[in-house]
């Protein structure tokens, strides 16, 4: 029996490593003559003492940065470490390692990504944090809206359009910003072998038109050619890609793969260099053993263009029944918000740890993920919040594990003797 304090999730402390320091030019100990360097040799870093202190301090900044924008999303995205790592390191690229320009020079390449998953576990709450955390404009757009440019719907000009809104019209902060394109597996490519009746507008068609945003450049949009540069923007698509994990499985198994495009037999693209040998004298390619790789999104339906321009692909993973109790108990969780709500009113209650254990397995095992977890954690606590507010001062609440909720208020003319019903609840219902 468990009374309301709950859980809280443990985030392992992490050591942050500073970055070691480059070593000092050594003085020279000769007296031998010096030569002079070549006028056509670029030294590859500048030799004042300040710019390099300065660049030193910078680096020394943004990793130690990085590292806490990750504990800080794992506070509420839980469960999804690498994805999440792979979508902040994205963000982080095109937002920060770019400023670097014009102290070193270097433009660092725009990176894309794709977010593989099912449905409520976390990809789209993902996106919107780090648009928060660096303070960009966030718009998710849903791929099934779009179509090829002049035909009846919505094409990449009304992503941009919708972007620059959300900058409240500022340009060069709208080429800043963020961008999802969610439900991108339902615009694959529907021809079947190059056999097609027409031009696929809604899904080959739409593929070549994200290539815009995809690729870095300066694009044109509205009616008065509005120039628009992407170099900076982010880009992340997302999806169920339902099956896309028996493409895999294939492809591993070495079976012909499913899809629009699958090949009948596996492409001879694995080269010695990625393989190991098993005991058997099997190459096993490590590389691909649980990752899904550029191959796995052809077979799916995607063109080779538009699956070349995504740098990396982010699979998030069904959620656990242990994991979904670490939802209900995080930070934040609707479940610690009515937990203030009832020491604000002086109630106390208890539940069976085995309400939340059964809630979580139910979660785990549905197609909903944790969108339907908020109801199903409002309907255990409903009858104590309708109580707390219909009753005048202190009470207590128990809800056994088969989530029967039995009270017990104070009113203004008596007081709830606490050690009572703490006992006549404990042996009425089965704990």
């Amino acid at each position: 029996m468990a009374n309301l304090t709950g859980k809280s999730t443990s985030n392992t402390a992490r050591t942050k490593k500073t970055p070691s320091k480059p070593s000092q030019p050594r003085k020279a100990t000769t007296t031998a003559k010096k030569t002079a360097p070549s006028k056509n040799v670029t030294p590859l870093f500048s030799t004042n003492d300040a710019e390099i202190k300065k660049l030193r301090e910078r680096y020394k900044a943004l990793n130690a940065t990085i590292d806490s924008w990750f504990e800080y999303l794992r506070q509420f995205i839980i469960g999804q470490d690498r994805a999440l790592k792979q979508l902040l390191f994205i963000a982080y690229n095109n937002q920060y390692l770019n400023m670097l320009e014009d102290t070193t020079g270097i433009r660092v390449k725009r990176l894309t990504a794709v977010a593989v998953g099912p449905s409520g576990v976390g990809k789209t709450a993902s996106i919107q944090r780090i648009a928060q955390i660096f303070n960009v404009p966030f718009v998710k757009y849903n791929a099934t809206q779009l179509t090829s440019a002049g035909w009846v719907g919505n094409d990449v000009d009304s992503i941009i359009t919708s972007l620059i809104s959300a900058a409240g019209g500022n340009i060069e902060r709208a080429e800043r910003g963020i961008i999802f394109i969610d439900e991108i597996d339902k615009k694959v490519s529907c021809t079947t072998n190059g056999n097609s009746s027409g031009r696929d507008i809604n899904g080959t068609a739409v593929q070549e038109e994200l290539l815009k945003i995809l690729e870095p450049s300066i694009i044109y949009v509205g009616r008065d050619g509005t120039p628009f540069d992407t170099h900076m923007l982010t880009v992340i698509c997302g999806g169920r890609f339902i099956d896309i994990d028996k493409i895999r499985e294939a492809r591993l198994k070495g079976k012909p793969q499913l899809g629009f495009h699958a090949p009948s037999t596996l492409p001879p693209h694995k080269t010695d260099l990625d393989h190991d040998e098993d005991e058997d004298g099997l190459l096993i390619d490590e590389r691909t053993r649980e990752d899904y790789i550029p191959e796995d999104l052809i077979s799916f339906g995607f063109i080779d263009e538009f699956v070349g321009r995504l740098t990396l692909i982010a699979e998030y993973k069904k959620l656990t029944p242990a994991v979904v109790q670490d939802i209900i108990f995080a930070e934040g969780s609707i479940y610690n918000q009515y937990l203030q709500v009832f020491a604000s009113k002086g109630v106390d209650g208890y539940i069976d740890e085995r309400v939340w254990a059964n809630i979580a397995l139910e979660i785990s095992n549905s197609d909903t993920g944790a969108r339907d977890l908020e109801r199903k954690v409002i309907e255990v606590l409903m009858p104590a919040l309708y109580d707390t507010e219909q009753h005048y001062g202190r009470g207590l609440f128990l809800i056994d594990r088969f989530r029967q909720y039995e009270s017990l208020f104070e009113t203004r003319t008596s007081k709830a003797p606490q050690d009572d019903i703490v006992y006549r609840m404990a042996n009425k219902l089965d704990f």
